[in-house]
């Protein structure tokens, strides 16, 4: 059957976040059986004023695109949210994800960037560097290599403080533009501590 894409509708602020599952190449918004709403990043930025507004801003490598699977068909171990690890953005190069208004303050915050290589990878071929708020949190990061399969999801959690956005950027250590070789991502939480 034809699954429709969905946008959660919510009025009132989206600011500050409190907590925010991103969906990395989500068609829309879904909820997890614990009732979690995970977001996708890219939102129609004229919806209706009962949308959810919450704009996240991303910058893609050249050739970069989302990797999409049905998760009724590709089971993902490790995982109760087959759905989010099942897609993926790559060729990320930069996403700026809003945390608070200026005058808002920020927090202490666990962010999590959750992972899964794609069928085919192999140890060394996806090689890429992480950075939050411009400090390398992942160097040489391999997926495959840790998880030692694909559709295996792997999270890697930081605590740290956060004011008005939080700045993913992600580079291929390759340098290159090959699809092979870009920088993945299925998934970020950042669950306010403080």
């Amino acid at each position: 059957p034809l699954t429709l894409s969905q946008v959660f509708a919510q009025p009132g602020p989206t600011l500050p976040v409190k907590h925010l599952y991103l969906d990395f190449g989500a068609t829309g918004d879904r909820r997890d059986k614990t009732g979690k709403l995970w977001l996708a990043p890219t939102r129609d930025k004229d919806a209706g004023k009962l949308l959810l507004s919450y704009q996240v801003e991303i910058k893609s490598m050249d050739g970069a695109g989302h990797c999409r699977r049905s998760s009724a068909y590709t089971p993902i171990e490790d995982t109760d949210v087959d759905f989010v690890f099942a897609s993926a953005a790559r060729g990320l190069e930069k996403a700026t994800i809003p945390i608070a208004e200026e005058d808002q303050g920020g927090g202490t915050f666990n962010v999590r960037l959750g992972f899964s290589a794609l069928p085919g990878d192999q140890p060394g071929q996806r090689v890429f560097d992480v950075k939050l708020n411009g400090k390398t949190v992942l160097k040489d990061f391999d997926i495959i290599k840790e998880t030692g399969q694909a559709d295996r999801a792997l999270w890697k959690e930081f605590t740290m403080p956060l004011k008005k956005e939080l700045i993913l950027n992600m580079a291929p250590k390759s340098g290159s533009a090959d699809v092979k070789e870009m920088p993945l991502i299925n998934a970020l939480q950042v669950l306010r501590t403080q």
